[in-house]
């Protein structure tokens, strides 16, 4: 059998796989950590690529694990700062464009990653970030089991998922608008009570003003014709 297969062309599938090694990054697993990008606060060499992940602790019974973060940019970002909330490329992404502080992920994964142009000396952005465990109990998760964060509580989105973050909520009472530049609403019953009142006189004095300017300029034709002595 084995003979009988050398001259055969079987199908078969591959892949082809390219890397390179990055000069700084790594996978983070404490519960409490800083990093930053090379020869921060100034902007890191031309060039750098860097990938993070940061993993917390998996959920224990009832308590779910998420990650809070505290970002200081210098520097207008763009393409070279990516946040994805998630543990891969494809995880969504979280737009950050200016410092910020008690940032909270959807999972217990983070993945970070920072790219300086290879044609430019340096551009201008570097970062930092603090980042700990948040944990929440069953009370304050949602019921498909994600940490609820408090701004998501009655904002009108389903931030959830199962819009347990919408659930028994009120709406506001809207407060009530200054009268500035309006006209109050007993001077427009004056207005229409007068202007009820003028109308009433004109369509009883303007008929009869009518009729006596016709009967003033009225005469028969025999009026018109010479008298007989």
């Amino acid at each position: 059998m084995t003979a009988g297969l050398k001259n055969m062309s079987l199908p078969g599938h591959g892949f082809d796989i390219s890397y390179k090694l990055l000069g700084c990054g790594g996978n983070l697993t404490e519960a409490n950590k800083t990093l930053s990008t090379p020869n921060y606060p100034k902007p890191a060499p031309s060039g750098t690529d860097c990938i993070w992940i940061l993993t917390m602790p998996p959920p224990v019974k009832d308590t779910n694990n998420i990650i809070s973060f505290n970002l200081t940019l210098k520097g207008v970002p763009g393409d070279a700062l990516q946040i994805r909330d998630g543990g891969s490329v494809r995880s969504n992404l979280i737009m950050v464009n200016k410092t910020g502080t008690g940032i909270l992920s959807r999972t217990n994964k983070l993945w970070i990653r920072y790219t300086t142009s290879p044609k430019k000396a340096n551009d201008g952005v570097s970062f930092q970030i603090n980042f700990s465990k948040h944990s929440c109990d069953k009370k304050h998760q949602c019921d498909n089991g994600l940490c609820l964060h408090p701004e998501w509580r009655c904002n009108g989105v389903d931030d959830c998922g199962d819009n347990t973050d919408e659930r028994n909520c009120t709406a506001p009472m809207p407060k009530p608008k200054k009268q500035t530049g309006v006209v109050k609403s007993y001077w427009v019953a004056i207005v229409f009570f007068v202007a009820l009142i003028l109308g009433v006189a004109l369509a009883i004095l303007v008929p009869k003003f009518m009729k006596r300017f016709r009967n003033k300029n009225y005469n028969r034709f025999d009026d018109m014709g010479p008298s007989v002595a």
